[in-house]
């Protein structure tokens, strides 16, 4: 039998297989019409055009519902509405495009006259809407809105706090947009993706490529460098390690040289009135949940540094209030806050950027270096781990918080112990003593052990199972001396300088540990879900803080991380795992199991008593899900890289490509679980997007692949990573002119105000630098607390942290406390009595409306009549006694 192919066989063959080029376009081409679809380019663009004339506040919302189904919370869209009486139309963007059959409009939460004369709906190359008569017939029960009547085309309503609306029926088909325009945007966005591919990469890259490479290769200054803070014992550091620290570096410079930022101060462009102001870059949404920062950390530090940076400030809290706030403090333990370098060097605006600058460049830097370590020096997976971590969604919601300082204390404490224990070279081991006392007092100065604890343990995880490795014993022993010497010298630096410390907080400390709130907290394991623990997978496509999956929750909270730690026993044998040369996987998969335990599977009572004795009493469940995202990231990223390096046993190549068959069907199997339980956030292409990117991802991973392993990251970190917006400067709060009127006439020696109405304004005064006894308190003022509550009445309400606000209760004889939240309580006083005098208050601020009987002890102040707030100096008592 003869087996030659006849002529021409062969040629014939390849012409039937696709070149490599056209199926390297079809997969970009797919890959970006998959993450348009993600962002919703490719959803029809569905607007609701209504036309208001209102009197009735300025915080409207729009509710969206289809046939048969009601309304809910995560299908409303905020906007604002100008009450200034005057007719306006308002085209508000709904992520909805299946069709609408009802809206509901709150049009403010204020009393006043409200009239709408048309309802449109704008979808892609279709629109319908209500006019006219129409708009009567189609109106449902309005709720704390009364009915009044008005001209033939249009409606009117009274409102009345505090939640008026009403509703009305859409005509059939609203909201539907037209198949043929829908169409042709996918094939243009198709075709215009094929032509950007086959223009960039297989035509320019291949010619810049061949035209650059003779000139591309690395300094030799980077050789030079790389060989200088390389270690044998610990580190060969590559050239590209170090190009990538200089560009980040130099981006760095960039950020803080454009004051650029990502908190949600921007927030206050909707306060006191809602006016955007002009900035170099404005991008991204602030995020109003973050209120712990915009409202409450981020004015502390501006009015801190304002006020000189001292130990005490009553804005602030009691005691020594700011010692625990993580302010920039005038104390030796500055020295351990590099984030805050730059209000000593700069001006507030760049010393705030700098402060951003260290949260984001700072953790990328330090975890990436970390990753080095942990991967031997392989670039590709330390740069997919970082990215990883940053871009996690655990992490972006949480990065306004002290998180990120955490994170990067963390990471410089476990690089410091392995170049202290395991370096060759002496200043090496110098370096790491000097890493691990700066992370040591970082994370004396941000004291919060729900997020230490899980961290303190991966450390020593990740340090254990290097200890294990193969010859790391013969390293420590190599100048074991100097490694003492340099640890004694360590701990002499962090006893003296945190020594100081705790002595001068401990008053503070111990104030705060007796509050009502926080107070001392004993944690118990097992009381986290596991469907919550698990949900990450599709939680991480979260776009927005309204969308929450399995609420009631709230954005931040609602945050986790994608856990793929499995993937350790499904790419390598058992036995190989309990091999000692990879000793580190085997400590991280016990860390990741024993955490995971403590987090979601309640235990016996003798295992959860010893394990709150070894500190884990101090993290409950929901916050000790970072040590645990954080660990399996680190177990994953260094598993990618040995399989990518080849010096891990693994399964066979075909069962390694049943892995993310696996990953993929589980995922399927579980996301449609969670769609019956919660249909509106685990819709079906969230579950379906969601589960390729992660199998994508562990495909990568098992199979040592960055590019899919990179591919399927893009995806699942990219709705992460608009979370958090990108603004220049601080204009938004430091220069409101309410703000500003304050401070010209409230600044002097010996000035003080109180706020009676919205503790927010409260804070925005501390920014400006003043002294305010209501807003938010860290640590409860035990001498104001004396003043107003002499006898203790009410000591279980105003002993905590909390936000505190002013009422205005003329003719009370004594202060009254009430608690509104578990952080926020209410002093109900007489504004012209005594007790304000005592508190040393001199100036005051309404954001709610002046009762008459106050004006009798008031002088108005100028201050801006579209506000919403005015400003009083407090008249001095005027004595009665005779001489």
């Amino acid at each position: 039998m003869n087996s030659e192919l006849p002529p021409g066989h062969a040629r014939l063959q390849t012409r039937l297989l696709p070149d490599s080029r056209w199926l390297r376009a079809s997969l970009a081409v797919l890959f970006a019409l998959a993450m348009l679809r993600l962002f919703g380019w490719g959803n029809p663009v569905v607007e609701v055009l209504v036309e208001i004339r209102s009197q009735a506040g300025a915080d409207g919302e729009i509710f969206f519902a289809r046939a048969g189904e009601g309304y809910h919370p995560d299908r409303r869209v905020a906007f604002s509405i100008n009450p200034d009486g005057r007719w306006h139309a308002y085209r508000v963007e709904i992520p909805e495009h299946r069709g609408l059959d009802r809206i509901r409009i709150d049009p403010g939460s204020a009393s006043g006259i409200v009239e709408i004369r048309r309802i449109g709906v704008e979808a892609t190359g279709h629109s319908t809407g209500l006019a006219g008569s129409q708009l009567s017939a189609a109106m449902g029960v309005p709720n704390a809105m009364r009915a009044e009547a008005g001209i033939e085309a249009q409606v009117r309503f009274v409102a009345t706090a505090p939640d008026p609306f009403v509703d009305f029926k859409l005509p059939e088909g609203a909201g539907v947009p037209a198949q043929d325009a829908q169409l042709v945007r996918w094939v243009t966005a198709a075709f215009a993706a094929l032509l950007l591919w086959l223009l960039l990469a297989e035509l320019a890259w291949p010619l810049l490529a061949r035209r650059l490479a003779p000139h591309l290769r690395m300094p030799k200054v980077l050789d030079r460098w790389a060989a200088r803070v390389s270690d044998s014992g610990v580190l060969v550091v590559p050239p590209q390690a170090l190009a990538l620290v200089a560009v980040a570096l130099c981006g760095a410079t960039l950020y803080i040289a454009l004051n650029l930022h990502q908190s949600s101060i921007g927030v206050w462009e909707e306060l006191y009135p809602a006016k955007p102001v002009e900035q170099l870059v404005d991008l991204g949404i602030p995020k109003r949940i973050r209120s712990d920062e915009w409202n409450t950390q981020a004015p502390w530090v501006l009015g801190q540094v304002a006020e000189g940076k001292a130990d005490h400030n009553a804005s602030i809290g009691g005691e020594a209030a700011p010692l625990l706030a993580s302010v920039p403090v005038a104390n030796p333990s500055a020295i351990a806050q590099a984030k805050f370098y730059g209000f000593y060097l700069f001006d507030s605006e760049t010393g705030f950027s700098w402060w951003w600058a260290y949260k984001t460049f700072g953790l990328g830097l330090a975890f990436f270096w970390l990753f080095l370590l942990l991967t031997r020096g392989n670039v590709s997976a330390s740069v997919l781990g970082t990215v990883w971590v940053y871009g996690s969604s655990f992490t972006q919601w949480w990065l306004s918080s002290h998180l990120p300082e955490l994170l990067i204390a963390f990471a410089l404490a476990t690089i410091g112990g392995i170049y202290l224990l395991f370096a060759r070279r002496r200043v090496m081991v110098g370096v790491g003593a000097a890493l691990v006392t700066y992370a040591v007092l970082n994370l004396l100065l941000h004291l919060y052990p729900p997020f230490i604890v899980p961290l303190a343990y991966l450390g020593m995880a990740i340090l254990a199972g290097l200890m294990l490795e193969p010859d790391r014993v013969a390293l420590v022993r190599e100048g074991l001396r100097w490694r003492v010497l340099c640890l004694g010298a360590a701990m002499l630096v962090v006893g003296l300088i945190g020594g100081n410390y705790l002595i001068e907080a401990m008053p503070s400390i111990e104030a705060m540990a007796n509050t009502s709130y926080p107070g001392r907290r004993i944690s118990a394991g097992g009381d986290f879900p596991l469907v919550r623990l698990l949900y990450g997978y599709f939680e991480v496509f979260r776009i927005g803080e309204h969308s929450l999956p399995l609420p009631p929750t709230n954005a931040s909270e609602a945050s986790s991380f994608i856990v793929l730690v499995p993937l350790l026993l499904l790419a390598m044998p058992f036995a190989a795992l309990a091999r000692r040369k990879n000793a580190l996987l085997g400590a991280l998969a016990i860390y990741c199991l024993v955490l995971g335990l403590w987090i979601s599977v309640p235990m016996p009572r003798v295992v959860e008593a010893a394990m709150q004795a070894l500190g884990w009493s101090w993290s409950p469940p929901l916050r000790s899900v970072l040590g645990l995202g954080i660990g399996s990231i680190i177990a994953v990223t260094v598993l990618f890289a040995r399989i990518h390096d080849g010096t891990l046993e693994v399964r066979p190549v075909a069962a390694r490509w049943m892995v993310p068959v696996l990953v993929l069907s589980c995922l399927l199997l579980f996301g449609w679980a969670l769609h019956g339980v919660d249909p509106v956030f685990f819709r079906s292409k969230v579950v379906l997007v969601a589960s390729v990117a992660v199998a994508t991802m562990a495909a990568g991973i098992v199979l040592g692949r960055a590019g899919l392993f990179a591919a399927g990251l893009a995806v699942a970190v990219a709705p992460a990573l608009l979370v958090n917006p990108l603004v220049s400067g601080l204009s938004a709060i430091q220069d409101k002119p309410i703000l500003l009127a304050a401070k010209r006439q409230g600044d002097a020696a010996g000035d003080r105000w109180a706020v009676v109405g919205d503790f927010v304004f409260s804070q925005g005064l501390k920014a400006q630098g003043l002294e305010v006894v209501t807003g938010s308190q860290l640590i409860p003022n035990h001498r104001t607390a004396q003043l107003l509550d002499p006898h203790g009445q009410y000591k279980n309400i105003w002993n905590r942290y909390a936000h505190v606000a002013l009422r205005s209760d003329p003719g009370r004889a004594n202060p009254v406390y009430e608690l509104l939240t578990p952080d926020l309580y209410m002093v109900g006083m007489d504004i012209c009595g005594p007790d304000v005098r005592r508190l040393g208050v001199t100036r005051i601020a309404y954001t709610t409306a002046v009762p008459a009987t106050d004006l009798r002890c008031l002088t108005p102040l100028d201050a801006p009549t579209d506000s919403g707030v005015r400003l009083f100096r407090l008249t001095p008592l005027v004595s009665t006694a005779s001489p």
